[in-house]
């Protein structure tokens, strides 16, 4: 029997690394956005920055992380972890996607909703997208968003 060549252990670890960097990494940058977020709309600021694409890596950082954990077990242990734990983590990374897919939709209908009641209005100009990613700007005084050139 022709036993499987196992690839070097740098690849093995370097990968593994580089999704739990990812991952982390994607965390950050969305605890950070809702961070900023938070702060905006708390303190009704003039002008509120939404960046939508931000809300994706909740998602991506749920997703990775579950496949870094089943990974960093796999490598501990030195071979597969048990099926349970493998359904385990696959539902936990098939979650991190559909949360992925709900929580950008969720909270901009949301925070538009609220933020329109509160008489802001959606500043074309000083928004953008690119992609699937987009951040919109809500701005309490019309006539900032029409000096914007």
């Amino acid at each position: 029997m022709n036993e499987v060549e196992k690839p070097p252990k740098l690849v093995l670890y370097g990968g593994v690394a580089v999704f739990i960097l990812i991952s982390v990494a994607a965390f950050i940058w969305f605890a950070w956005s809702m961070f900023s977020l938070a702060v905006q709309v708390i303190a009704l600021s003039s002008i509120i920055s939404l960046d939508k694409g931000a809300l994706y890596f909740f998602g991506v950082s749920l997703g990775l992380g579950g496949v870094s954990v089943f990974m960093v077990v796999e490598l501990y242990l030195g071979k597969p972890p048990s099926e349970k734990f493998g359904k385990f983590i696959g539902r936990w990374a098939i979650s991190g996607l559909v949360i992925m897919l709900i929580v950008p939709h969720f909270v901009h209908y949301s925070l538009d909703s609220y933020l329109m009641k509160k008489q802001y209005s959606i500043c074309e100009k000083a928004s953008h997208a690119w992609l699937h990613a987009r951040t919109i700007v809500y701005m309490k005084n019309q006539a900032d968003c029409d000096a914007i050139e």
